[in-house]
Formats: C-alpha cells, structure tokens, sequence
C-alpha cells in the first residue's frame, strides 16, 4: 500500500547545511603530476599524501610512534618510477592495445571471451611500462563496454558536472546489482532475515527511508528468495510498495508526553531479527518479527535519553509476509531509563536479537525451553552493555531480565586496538550465538556495533566487532559471558552486522550494511543524483576457524587477542578464531554467466597490469605464496592510470590496506586509505608464513575484500570514467612477490530479474512543487504527521554547539527524568527453590551522573566538598548519602506507566557497575529468595486521548550525516566537537544537582511566550504556504 508523501516529508529531502570534515588530503584532481607520469619519483602507497594533512583515516605527522604507521613500514610499499617507466615514460609496443582488438565483455552480456582474444600476459614476460601519457590508449577504450552494457567512456565526470545534474541522474553508474539493495532512497540496518521451513522462502527485511535520499521516517522494506542467489521485492519495486511496515501515529512530542497505543511506534521501527514461530514458539506459518518501536526523537548515546524513547515491540504474519500485523499488547518490553528492572541510566536500548537456545537452556537448568534475547545498549558515564533479556517459548510476549552479558568499562578495549577495536561508550545491533568447531564443541560469539571509539587508523567512530567467550552461570543465577579473544567484523566502513540460523543448509548466515561513502556537500554530494544510499554485503557465512601446527613465536598469535591457541602434542598449537567467507553457493550463483579468466603463477618482481579493461562487476582472486615486501593487486584502474585501487598485505605492520588516493578524480568522495589488521600465522611444518589469498568483489563503488576465511573489508571507490576497470599485480618498489595463481570472474550477475535496471523512484521536488500548487485542505492527522517530520528535519540540522544551552531546556521539558544509575533488581526465571539464595549483603550502590556538554562550572569545583572514589568504580560515582532524584507527578505530566514492578526477591547480576539507591536497606533484604512471579501479559496502551501541550522547540539537539556514520540519529563524535567535553565539569554538576536539586531556569528569551514564538525561515516558510497556515 503506498502512502501519501507529505509536504514536510518532501522539505526534509533538502540538502541540509551539515557541517563535515573530508575524509583524506585534498583531491588534486585529474593526475596529471600523479605517480604514473614520466617525471614521478615518489612513493606508490598510504604515505603518498600531503605530511600535514592530519584527517580521519590515517595518522598525521604528529601522532605518537605507536599510533602511527612507521615510515620504515609504509616505505616497504613504496614503487619507483624506474619499476614502472621505460627512460622515455612512453609505453612499449608489446604493452599498447591495438584499436583492433577485441572489446572486453560487458557483464550484462556474459558471453565467452573470444577465442581470439590476447592471452593473458605471462608473470616471466618483461615488464612493459603501465603509462603511455597520451590519448592513443584513451581512444583505443573508447569503443569498449562498462559494467552497465554501455560504452565505457574515458571522458572523466566532474565535481561540478555531478553537481549541476538533476535527481536520479547517475542511478545506474555505481549502482550493485549483484548485491542485496532497495529499489530505490535510503537504506540502513539489515533486519529479519530467517528461513521459512513452511514455504521453503527466505525473508530478508531492511531499514528503508522510502523516496528519500537520506536517514528518517524508518520503515522496513521486505524480499524474498529461493537461494538468497536472486531476490524479489514484496509488493513491488516502485516507489514505497516494498515496504513491510512503517511508523504509524505520530510519536510523542515531548518526554513526559504518556506512551499509548497510539504512539509507541510512531516515529519510526528501527533494527531487529525474526523467527518463523507463531507466539507460542510453534512452526505453523507465522513470521514473528521483534522490533525497537521509536516514540520520541531524537536519540542519541551522547545526549539526554528521554524515558520510553524505544520499546520493543512484536508484529506478525499468518500470510508468509505479504502482510504484517501488530501485536494488541505492544509494547511487550517497556523498560526504559531508570525503571526496573534494569534501572539504568541507558545510552540506548534497542535492537532485539532473540532466538532459542537449548545451550543456554542446559547453563541455567531451564525445565522448559526458552528463547534469548540481547540489546544493545550501555550506561552513561560508565560503559557499553548487552542487556540479556529471556522468555519461555510457549510465551513470546512475557519476557524477563537476566541482567548484563557482560561489563566493559567505556572506551576500552579486549586487546591492542590495532587488532581487537575499541568498544566505545555504547552497543548497537547485539548478536549473541553458538558455534560448533570440527569435533562438535559449542563456542560463544557476540556481534556488535560500538559508538564512539575513534581512532586514527579507522576511518569512522563505529566499529563493528565480534568476541568469543566462555559462558557460565553466575553465583545468582544469571549468565556471565567472559570475552577471551575478539576482533572487527569488518575492517571497513560496514556496521549493523546481524545473523541468522540457517537452517535448511545448518549454518549461520551474516548481512551487514555498507553506507556510501560521500564527503561533499556535507555527506550528500551525488546522493540525489545517484537517487540512493546504501546496500548490505554479501552474505556471509560464520563457522569456527581453525589451523593446526601454528608456531605461538614472540607470543604474537596469543598478545593479538584475535585468536585463542590449544597446544598440541608436537609443541605448537591449534589456533581458533571466528571464520568469515562469502557464502559459497551464492558465489558460485552470480558468477556462473561471468567470463573466467586465469593468469599463471609466477614471480613479479614489479607492478603489472594483467588485462587493462575489466568490469567494475567482477571477482578477482589472488594468492600471495610469499612476499619480501607489500604485495595484492591493482584494480578499477584507468588505461593511462589516472585512476587505480591499490589492495595490499604489508608486512612490516601485519596489515592489509585500500589505497584509494587514486580511486577516483572526483573529490566528493572519501579517498583515505582503508586499514585492517591480519597476521598470517607461522606454520610449524615449513616455518614460513601461511599462503595470503585475497577474494575481492567489486559491484559498482561497493569494494569487499576477504582474506583467507578470517578476515573481511568494505568500502567504496567511486571512478570518474567508466573505462577504470583494468586490473593486476602490485608489488612494492625493491620486493618481489610469489602469485600461487590470479582469477578473475569478469561480469558478475544481476540478482534482481525482476527489477530493471534503473528503478529509482519520482523526481520528490517535482512532486512537491505539485502538491505546493494544489493548496488543498490538509486533515488534521497530516497535519500532526507533517509537523512530526519537519521537527525531525530540524533536528538533523542542529549543530553541537547548541548542546549545553539545548540540553538545559530538555531537562526543563522532563521535569526531574534525569536519569539514573545502574538498577538493583533483575528479573529472575529458569531457577527452582536450589537456587533461591545468593549474596545480596554488598549494600547498595550509587546512582550514574547522566553526561551533560561542558557547563560553565569549572572555578566552583573547589567549593564542594571532595567525595571519596568508591573502590573499582569511577571518580563520577556518587556519594551514598546523597537523595535521589524523584519524578514529578502531576496532572499536567502524567506518570508513563512501565510494565515492570520492582521486586525485592530480584537477584542482581551486574556486581561491578554502580547500582541504584533503593528505599530498602540491606538489613531488610531477604536472603532466602522465593522464585519470582510469573510475569502477566501485557495488556493494550490505553488510547491517547490527552490534551497536548503546545509544541515546544527540539529539547535536545544532535546532528546527522554520513560523516557521523550513524544508523539511528547518529551525533557528533567527540573528536569533532568545537569544545572539549569537560566530565569533570559534567560530574561536579550532577553532583550538585543530586545534593541542592536540579537546576532548572527559564528558557532563553522569556519562557513559555518565547517558545510558542514562530520562527521563519525560507523552507519553513515555504511548507507553511504550502499546508495553507
């Protein structure tokens, strides 16, 4: 069903004024000075960029030896011009490409290779300089086909060209069709996908902003396949008609506004998985989908988190997907900020990934089976948390805490950084699932995105990890998960990784979403002229990797944390680690109709192109055997090397890098250089380095790399010409490397049949143009709808230095729903009367500070009294015999209901983090603790018939782009702020604010006259000429 576009739905597609840094040294544009000109002398690699530049992405000059790569490392990839060049810089005979000779294949077209095609150049043969530096080689390409079936152009696009064209115009440039993507507008997070035994049809959902270039009104869009080879949009691929379910209502509009029925989703349904059960757990045909259902905006792990801002939610089919329906009892989990039974001062709370568990089952003596949820989530001021939630099968709407997994401090990390990541201040798109390894043994893995560890050699805040632990069960009866290795699911740009049991084929399946990677114009240059952001992955299969015969030298393997080492019988070791690899059947599916082409092994002891036009829809495979300095291979490369992507293993720092200084001409796009750690382990048979083998897929701009089943990156490369699609062999300038073999799968398939190929959806100014002239009366629910989106608009273009000023207005606006520190009660289930009784006798812990922007209050930080630091916990904790803050209760701020009650029979199963103070004392507690209630099942929210308030401004402001990298609202990361965060500050205030009462003043310019103050500006002025106000 297509629903109506509004006219502030349309306002909202307006580039906004985002503020970004760009991503990489500035872009000199065409190369003509580049590295492959006669007179270049300097070096082929990550340090070939200006030595001031200090951006995101690669250290500067300045950084400290250890956070920086060494020059002596990154010389190692460095390629002299005599490598590359004869003395006269001209290209020999033997390398020139007759006008003749025979054009590449087009992908859309996956005929054979003519038989008289040249054969492919043999690694022995002489090595011909790559650069002519004239147009003969241009000409000659002229004639020749792109990925798309078009002729390849060597004529490069300008920033200005892209700049001066309309919507949709560049839909199909570097537009994947052998990648799982919208029709058409904004995508994120991958969600829902399972297997449907019933009808033999997997299911696939994915956030959606349908019509819309950019992140808002957050839907799930749906298709379906037979082998997760092809794939076919539910209900059409025109305009929103793909579209599963969307937010209904209008969200609340202020934080103390109640949570009804009519509003519990209403600003949008973000991230979750499914499982093809009905409510009983039973297999009879119904999809049961578990979502975060969003009623106030917006949200950010930085910023003041407004109570029930997400619930978690349940909508289900009984017709195999073509339609979904909310459950009556939504939402079925209400826990917020500062509400039993988690009582935590919440950086978030979303993304339900649940599923059953016999193993867990077995951990905690559960007579009955029961199904596992994980959120992400985290405390302010004290770290990330995946919040572990359980439900009996036979009931899917009554779910009880189990407490958190496990408690990382903020911004820490389980190893080097280098090889392990960061786990930032806050959780997003929590995994939690069992591996079998090759005899049959379970292992422990958890998947999450973390918010805000930025470091210099990772291009954005977020990372998407994954870690492998021990699990047991804790003295209280919940589980304890202990990471003991761990690493980036993805060294590149991809986040939101999420997975699924397979089971027709009985493995696990992974999808992750890989965003543009845009710089311009503030994240947005050419996305409405592409007319869509984002696509998924491949999908991936995960299993436990394991090598035998491993030599543990200098203890590398073990310090790396990314691996966990089993001795043998012959003094080396077993290393295992989570394996990741394209799935091979789907492989094998979009490359069937691509030309295959082999190149035989050999050894390089330069830079060499193998075929100088490929596809930019195409597989290439390569084997470094061994290497005396950085080696992979050349890709998406022009004919006179304009343009070129360099991938490469460099040895000195145990790292693959992208090299995309020269992907493209174009300088909206980011160009930094992409780092990922991999150390090939020492094999105790031959003493050597294992063999690197390196599976790249490029799909238009989308660039994944994997490295021998353990490894996986993403990013983008988005060429000025179409002709930029050669590809071969690079090796560093004095190395020379072993190719065990290279193949390439040029023209990969389309697995869309049933799209075409340019599906982009209608011109929206057109339409709003259209709907400005009309002028018709609009209802009063559009009305709402439309003042919901273009508030949501004007948050997206607030800036971090309203933060302090904005934030004490939302305070005002919450009345005293400040937030509160980690809770004393958790949910009890699967114990039997053995298991009544734990130590609760440690007293009670104080409430968490909730992080405010720097305040002007540094000169009073002497006249308070100095608290002492409790042991184990931070110097922000408050003192015990401080009073808590409570909520007001009145007519005109109604209590927001929460659906669960405290219960002192609770066990608590966070012991390290600071807990809640509670109105009873630790003499009351009763140590003989009785099996809790069971919980009763969630009646509907009454309807929202209450008198609203007028419409204040945005109380709490944050900031969205691609430059922020976020899947929800996203923030600002602290690096970029314009004024360093104080956390001294921020703690003196919450503690005086504990002590005297919060201090709360009128809004600037005059209170509640001033809020209701109109503001004009141009758009605004023209969406109320428009709605006829």
């Amino acid at each position: 069903m297509k629903s109506p576009l509004t006219s502030a739905a349309l306002l909202a597609a307006l580039p906004l004024a985002f503020t970004q840094e760009h991503y990489g040294p500035p872009n000199p544009g065409p190369h003509s000075d580049g590295p492959w000109s006669g007179s270049w002398s300097g070096s082929w690699g990550p340090e070939h960029r200006p030595t001031s530049w200090a951006g995101h992405g690669w250290p500067s000059a300045a950084m400290s030896p250890s956070a920086a790569m060494s020059s002596a490392a990154m010389s190692s990839a460095a390629m002299s011009s005599a490598a590359m060049m004869s003395s006269s810089g001209a290209m020999s005979s033997a390398a020139m490409i007759s006008p003749s000779a025979p054009a590449p294949v087009s992908p859309s077209a996956p005929a054979p290779l003519s038989s008289s095609a040249p054969a492919p150049l043999s690694p022995s043969a002489p090595v011909s300089p790559i650069y002519s530096g004239s147009a003969t080689i241009s000409s000659a390409y002229a004639t020749g086909t792109s990925g798309s079936g078009n002729a390849q152009s060597c004529t490069p696009l300008t920033t200005a060209e892209i700049e001066a064209m309309g919507n949709n115009t560049l839909f199909t440039r570097w537009r994947s069709h052998s990648h799982f993507i919208a029709p058409a507008g904004w995508m994120n997070d991958p969600c829902g996908s399972m297997y449907d035994p019933t009808r033999d049809v997997y299911h696939l959902f994915y956030q959606w902003h349908p019509q819309h270039i950019n992140w808002g009104n957050i839907s799930w869009g749906h298709a379906t396949s037979k082998d997760m080879i092809t794939w076919e949009d539910q209900g059409g691929w025109q305009d929103a008609e793909a579209r599963a379910m969307g937010p209904s209502g209008v969200g609340r509009k202020a934080p103390t506004d109640p949570l009804t029925s009519a509003n519990y989703n209403g600003l949008g349904i973000f991230s979750g998985t499914a499982q093809p059960v009905n409510l009983h757990g039973e297999q009879d045909g119904t999809l049961l989908l578990f979502y975060t259902s969003v009623s106030y905006l917006p949200t950010s792990w930085t910023s003041f988190y407004a109570p029930y801002t997400e619930t978690q939610s349940l909508a289900y089919s009984t017709d195999g997907g073509a339609t979904f329906e909310q459950y009556a009892g939504n939402p079925v989990i209400n826990a917020t900020t500062g509400t039993p039974p988690m009582d935590w001062n919440v950086t978030g709370f979303r993304d339900p990934f649940f599923q059953p568990s016999p193993a867990l089952d077995a951990v905690l003596g559960c007579s009955e089976p029961h199904y596992y949820a994980v959120f992400g989530s985290g405390i302010k001021g004290v770290g990330p948390r995946m919040p572990l939630w359980t439900a009996p099968a036979s009931d899917l709407t009554s779910w009880s805490f189990l407490g958190a997994l496990w408690e990382p401090a903020d911004n820490t990390t389980l190893g080097p950084i280098l090889s392990t990541g960061t786990y930032g201040f806050n959780f997003e798109v929590s995994g939690f699932f069992s591996l079998p390894d090759k005899s049959g043994e379970l292992h422990y893995f958890v998947s999450m995105g973390t918010e805000g560890g930025n470091v210099s050699f990772h291009e954005s805040a977020h990372w998407a990890l994954w870690n492998e632990g021990n699990v047991s069960r804790r003295d209280n009866g919940s589980v304890q998960f202990t990471p003991i290795a761990g690493g980036a699911g993805d060294w590149g740009l991809s986040y939101a990784l999420t997975s699924f049991n397979d089971t027709k084929h009985n493995r696990r399946v992974q999808w992750a979403w890989a965003p543009e990677d845009l710089v311009g114009d503030g994240g947005l240059f050419s996305a409405s002229q592409q007319g869509f952001q984002g696509s998924l992955t491949l999908p991936r299969e995960l299993f436990v990797h394991e090598v035998d015969g491993v030599m543990n030298t200098n203890s590398a393997v073990f310090d790396s944390k990314e691996s966990v080492l089993t001795p043998d019988a012959h003094g080396s070791f077993t290393a295992r680690t989570l394996g990741v690899r394209p799935l091979p059947d789907v492989i094998q599916g979009i490359t069937a109709s691509a030309t295959h082409q082999t190149y035989s092994s050999g050894k390089y002891t330069a830079s060499k192109m193998l075929q100088q036009q490929g596809s930019s829809h195409m597989e290439l495979k390569a084997t470094v055997s061994s290497a005396t300095g950085a080696a992979g291979v050349i890709l998406a490369a022009s004919p006179d090397m304009t343009e070129y992507t360099t991938i490469m293993y460099e040895p000195a720092n145990n790292t693959i890098l992208v090299e995309r200084l020269h992907s493209s001409t174009i300088d909206g796009f980011a160009n930094v250089t992409v780092t990922g750690y991999f150390a090939p382990y020492t094999l105790a048979a031959s003493s050597q380095p294992e063999a690197i083998t390196m599976d790249i897929f490029l799909d238009g701009s989308i660039l994944e790399v994997y490295v021998n089943e353990r490894f996986a990156l993403t990013t983008r490369i988005y060429p000025s010409m179409e002709c930029s699609t050669g590809f071969g062999v690079y090796v560093a300038a004095g190395g020379e490397a072993v190719m065990g073999s290279v193949e390439a799968w040029v023209g990969t398939g389309n697995v869309w049949p049933g799209r075409p190929a340019d599906s982009s959806s209608l011109d929206i100014f057109k339409q709003l143009r259209e709907k400005r002239s009309r002028k018709k009366q609009r209802s009063r629910t559009t009305a709402q709808l439309g003042e919901a989106e273009v508030r949501l608009a004007r948050s997206l273009r607030q800036g971090p230095e309203d933060i302090g000023r904005e934030y004490l207005k939302s305070v005002q606006a919450a009345g005293d729903w400040f937030a509160v520190g980690d809770g004393e009660f958790v949910a009890q289930d699967c114990l039997g009367e053995e298991d009544g009784s734990a130590d609760s006798s440690d007293g009670y812990g104080r409430s968490t500070p909730l992080a405010l922007p720097p305040p002007p209050y540094r000169e009073m930080a002497e006249q308070l009294p100095q608290t002492t630091r409790p042991s184990g916990l931070r110097s922000n904790i408050l003192p015990s015999d401080l009073p808590k803050a409570r909520p007001k209760q009145s007519a005109a701020s109604p209590v927001i209901p929460h659906q669960h009650p405290p219960k002192s029979e609770a066990l608590r199963a966070t012991v390290s983090t600071p807990r809640l103070h509670s109105t009873l004392r630790p003499d009351t507690l009763h140590h003989q603790l009785l099996p809790l209630p069971q919980q009763p099942r969630t009646k509907p929210l009454p309807e929202d018939n209450i008198a609203r308030p007028t419409r204040q401004r945005k109380p709490t402001p944050t900031f969205y782009s691609i430059a922020s990298d976020g899947t929800k609202l996203g923030e600002i990361p602290l690096h970029k702020w314009t004024v360093p965060f104080d956390f001294d500050a921020m703690s003196l205030m919450n503690r005086e604010a504990e002590r005297d009462g919060w201090p709360v003043g009128q809004l600037e310019g005059g209170g509640e006259e001033a809020g209701r103050k109109k503001r004009f500006g141009f758009l605004r002025g023209l969406w109320r000429k428009g709605e006829g106000n």
